[in-house]
Order: C-alpha cells, then sequence, then structure tokens
C-alpha cells in the first residue's frame, strides 16, 4: 500500500471515529435537555440522596437503561473479532464490521468486503487497533449494554467493555447494528 493510501485511509478513520463521537454528543446533547448547564461539583450542593450511609448516590436516572440479557449475544461477537484480529484473519473480522464507505446503498446495512482495496485496508487497521487495545491486556469486562435510538429509526446496541491490564484501565463502548439476523460492529467510542 502506498503513502496515499495510506493516508486517505488514515483520515478516513479519523473521520469516522470524529462522526461517531459527534453522534454521541449529538444523542447527548437531545437526552438531557440542561447539557449547557455547569455541573457542580460540590456532592452538598448537588442534593444527592444518602442512603448509603451518608455517602453521597448519583442519580442515574438519565442513562439507557441496561439490558443485560444483550451482553453475552454483543460480548460473543466482540470475541471473536479480537479472536480474528489476533489471528490476522482479517477476512473473518471484515465479515464482523458493519461498511462505512462510499457506497451509501451498504453503509449500516451491509458489513465489509475482504475483496475490495479499500475496505480491506480499513479492516486491517481495525484489526490492528483492536489488537492495540488488547495488548497486555489482562482481562475484558463486559459491564453493561443499552440500547440507543439511531436517526433511521432502527435502535442501536451499545456495549460498554473495560480493558484491564497491570498499568492501566481503559473504557470503550462499542456499538451494534443487526445485519441477517446477526449483530455486527457499527461503530466504537471512547466516551458517552
Amino acid at each position: 500500500m502506498d503513502n496515499k493510501t495510506k493516508a486517505i485511509v488514515a483520515i478516513a478513520v479519523v473521520v469516522l471515529l470524529t462522526a461517531i463521537g459527534g453522534g454521541v454528543y449529538y444523542w447527548q446533547q437531545k437526552k438531557n435537555h440542561t447539557a449547557t448547564e455547569v455541573p457542580l461539583t460540590d456532592s452538598a450542593a448537588l442534593n444527592l440522596p444518602t442512603g448509603n450511609g451518608g455517602v453521597p448516590m448519583l442519580d442515574l436516572s438519565n442513562l439507557p437503561k441496561a439490558d443485560s440479557v444483550l451482553i453475552p449475544i454483543l460480548s460473543k461477537t466482540l470475541d471473536e473479532a479480537f479472536a480474528a484480529s489476533e489471528k490476522k484473519d482479517y477476512a473473518a473480522l471484515a465479515s464482523m464490521i458493519i461498511y462505512r464507505g462510499p457506497d451509501s446503498l451498504r453503509m449500516g446495512y451491509d458489513v465489509f468486503n475482504y475483496k475490495s482495496n479499500y475496505e480491506k485496508s480499513i479492516v486491517r487497521i481495525t484489526g490492528e487497533t483492536f489488537n492495540a487495545w488488547n495488548k497486555d491486556v489482562q482481562t475484558r469486562e463486559y459491564a453493561r449494554a443499552f440500547e440507543m435510538p439511531i436517526p433511521d429509526g432502527r435502535s442501536m446496541p451499545v456495549l460498554e467493555v473495560i480493558f484491564i491490564s497491570r498499568k492501566s484501565v481503559n473504557r470503550k463502548f462499542f456499538a451494534f447494528l443487526e445485519v441477517n439476523g446477526q449483530f455486527r460492529i457499527s461503530d466504537v467510542t471512547s466516551y458517552l
């Protein structure tokens, strides 16, 4: 792959991650109409309930409702994707990632095709990123799953994954869409 193609692929990945972050930010702003207020940091000023032995408890009612039934289904897809990445089986990995690219008819409704050079490069970069996240990880925790509505009327399940190593704890949110009766990885972000 020449340097020009590498640069185009890198820019496409950055644009994809930026779009994911923007979508999540938009969803948060729409969900929380008081998002323009400056958050208070003094727990006494927040009037938080203290039903836990005097320790303030945060109000988590504005978070999406967790759906623990989805965790084993979504985590299985992620485990398969991480295993394919580790083995550098990019053809298998391509079949687990929702297509993002110039073909607007396939975007969000199909998976990557590993036969196309453009799609091959995106899948390889994604696989390398997955391998970097899993490097030196002692355990992966699938913390919670919840669903978010998306503009086309579908619902997007999201799985919070915590990568734990000796030196760090890293959290990612993996979003999924259903394609051909199976959940496939659609988006990944570090922040909700």
